[in-house]
């Protein structure tokens, strides 16, 4: 469950899969000047919101390339990153001022009930405020 709403408020929140090209050395060639011998193998990244594509090599070179998107349900410094300020702009466009957005927020997930019911402790607070914040989302589509 918790990889799959990953991933859905990973595209909500703007990130998108890419596909790279990864060249990885498999060995070396048995010589007196051996080269290595590398093997090129495709992956999927997540890239961040306003990325540019193609990714500059910087992006590619960097410590902050991610394989997966952020973990949202055990972060909750993702979430107040990523997440919440993005939910707190689509309530505002809904008439809410941003104080009546971060209240309506906020009271969804103390109260989310698959806090409670589902077993889940109060130190997963990140995967509460995910599910508060997966109920925003379906509720904008209806």
């Amino acid at each position: 469950m918790n990889e799959e709403l990953n991933k859905k408020l990973a595209e909500w929140a703007g990130f998108r899969q890419e596909k790279i090209s990864v060249n990885y050395e498999v060995g070396r060639r048995v010589s007196y000047m051996s080269k290595p011998i590398y093997k090129t193998k495709e992956k999927k990244i997540w890239v961040e919101p306003g990325t540019p594509m193609p990714l500059p090599d910087e992006v590619l070179l960097s410590h902050e390339l991610r394989l997966n998107p952020y973990n949202f349900t055990q972060s909750l410094d993702a979430c107040f990153k990523w997440l919440v300020p993005k939910a707190i702009l689509t309530m505002c466009n809904k008439t809410l001022t941003p104080f009546q957005a971060y209240q309506k927020l906020f009271d969804y997930w103390r109260k989310e009930p698959e806090f409670i019911i589902s077993g889940y402790s109060i130190e997963e607070p990140a995967l509460a405020l995910c599910l508060a914040i997966e109920k925003l989302i379906d509720g904008d589509k209806q």
